[in-house]
């Protein structure tokens, strides 16, 4: 029987979205058919600025980067290492266990404009 293939693998999503979501997208429903429904949840939590020992040398080097930076966010605040850590703790929590195939960004409201 002839079956037409459509472009639905993953593969094929992100070079045509070109992005990370659309590889969360397709992995979550795979994921709970394989596991019938009770592995652990694909999702993402794509960071804004974080400020780390790699990023406080463009901090330092620039004085209106942090300007720039946080003109871009809804929350005046730049990002800290533990702002990644919570959101990536709740959703590995049982909490979290009606949530899948998401996009969470952790990024101080840069996105959402």
């Amino acid at each position: 029987m002839f079956q037409e293939r459509w472009p639905t693998d993953r593969t094929y999503r992100q070079s045509r979205n070109g992005s990370g979501d659309a590889h969360t997208h397709q992995i979550a429903p795979e994921a709970r058919l394989a596991a019938h429904s009770t592995a652990s949840a694909p999702t993402a939590s794509p960071p804004g600025f974080i400020r780390t020992a790699a990023t406080t040398r463009h901090l330092a080097a620039d004085p209106g980067f942090e300007a720039a930076v946080l003109a871009k966010n809804m929350v005046k605040l730049l990002g800290e290492p533990q702002d990644i850590a919570w959101c990536a703790v709740w959703l590995a929590s049982d909490e979290a266990g009606y949530v899948t195939g998401a996009d969470i960004p952790v990024d101080a409201g840069a996105t959402a404009w």
